[in-house]
């Protein structure tokens, strides 16, 4: 069964009533065989007539398009089931359901107007790679049946949602994937993620990765991932989740993305880079802003520095750790700095791993300063972090 909506099962009776009035015989005749001939292009998915073509056969071919046709005038649902189903001889139902989730979404109609349709999976496992594309209105909701809890049983490849301004949900599967993220999303006014495990050993992946999505995560686990979650250009929620290990960062918002985080969080380091943030539940955020704002002409940094609070100017805290690799030979009780760091509402200590070693390290305005007390040659490296509060 396939399905249209409303308004285009209205557009596509006017095109046949158009064309077949261009060809009624003008006396009355009996037209079942006139022969059609040099007609305009017309779009491939409609059944218009082609050239050479009988009438019959014309009628023919829209009869049978017209029966498989069913006007979208309610809501949508559809089941699933890799152990039951088939593509060929289901039709959807509870009873005769399809056997691949894409088969499923294949058939929804782009436009679902203000309808929606859920998509119910049964455990097994699927192995494809789900694409969710180009939906323009209404709501699509792809669900397992452990939508309250996270459950192993329903297995898919990945999930990639993309260009639809509908609301997706994605809820209750295990993403198996380790070659790329387990749910990509670009593009989309709302994608919704519940109730999904994404634990595959992925060092080089994120488990959910956003672009330019708004986004909203829930209750997940992810494990083993570069990123639990990250997010490109894009402004989301990331709740309550479960028990995770083994990613190297928890969230990582960047582009001027902007995560909330509600309740646990991922396991790992959170990032907010290149203008993102990630806002805690106080409504304070933290930034991660790389040295590319700090100048120092005798030693290479590396590190980074956080600010947790406000961003651009106002109360915050500052959380400093770097790295300084000795790019030439530091004089015995010489002052070096290293500045553009926001600016200190007081002097603060600045802690060095081997801190016998100078004189004094001092952090005041908006760098760090020392005094090494003996030479020091080019290639020592040292760690220097601190904690202060900026009101700039």
């Amino acid at each position: 069964m396939k399905y249209l909506s409303y308004e285009g099962l209205q557009y596509l009776y006017s095109k046949i009533l158009t064309r077949l009035g261009l060809k009624v015989d003008v006396n009355g005749g009996d037209i079942s065989e006139t022969v059609i001939e040099n007609l305009d292009t017309v779009e491939d998915k409609y059944p218009i007539p082609t050239a050479g073509e009988s009438v019959k056969q014309f009628l023919g071919k829209t009869l049978t398009f017209l029966r498989y046709i069913k006007p979208l005038t309610s809501n949508i649902t559809l089941y699933v089931s890799a152990n039951t189903g088939s593509d060929t001889t289901g039709d959807g139902s509870q009873l005769n359901p399809f056997k691949t989730i894409q088969h499923a979404i294949d058939i929804i109609p782009k436009d679902l107007g203000t309808r929606e349709c859920i998509i119910y999976v049964a455990d097994g496992t699927y192995s494809e790679d789900v694409t969710i594309a180009g939906f323009t209105n209404g709501v699509v909701r792809l669900y397992s049946n452990h939508i309250t809890a996270i459950s192993t049983l329903c297995k898919v490849n990945k999930i990639l949602v993309t260009q639809c301004m509908s609301y997706v949900f994605i809820v209750g599967f295990d993403i198996l994937t380790v070659n790329s993220a387990g749910i990509d999303s670009y593009n989309n006014k709302a994608l919704i993620v519940q109730y999904c495990n994404i634990v595959g050993n992925a060092p080089n992946n994120s488990g959910i990765y956003a672009a330019e999505s708004d986004f909203q995560v829930y209750n997940c686990i992810v494990s083993n991932h570069m990123n639990a979650l990250r997010a490109y250009k894009s402004v989301g929620t990331s709740a309550y989740w479960g028990n995770t290990s083994g990613n190297t960062n928890s969230l990582y918002s960047a582009s001027g993305s902007i995560i909330k985080t509600m309740g646990i969080q991922p396991q790992g380091t959170r990032i907010a880079d290149t203008g993102g943030s990630v806002f805690f539940e106080n409504g304070t955020q933290i930034a991660d802003l790389i040295v590319s704002g700090l100048s120092c002409t005798w030693a290479n940094i590396s590190g980074r520095y956080y600010r947790i609070g406000n961003l651009n100017g106002g109360i915050a805290q500052v959380v400093v750790n770097i790295a300084i690799s000795l790019t030439a030979t530091l004089s015995a009780h010489t002052q070096y700095s290293i500045n553009g760091f926001p600016t200190a509402t007081a002097s603060t200590a600045v802690t060095a791993h081997a801190q016998n070693q100078f004189d004094y390290v001092q952090l005041y305005g908006s760098g760090i300063y020392l005094s090494p007390a003996y030479d020091l040659p080019a290639g020592n490296v040292y760690l220097l972090s601190c904690t202060y509060i900026t009101n700039s």
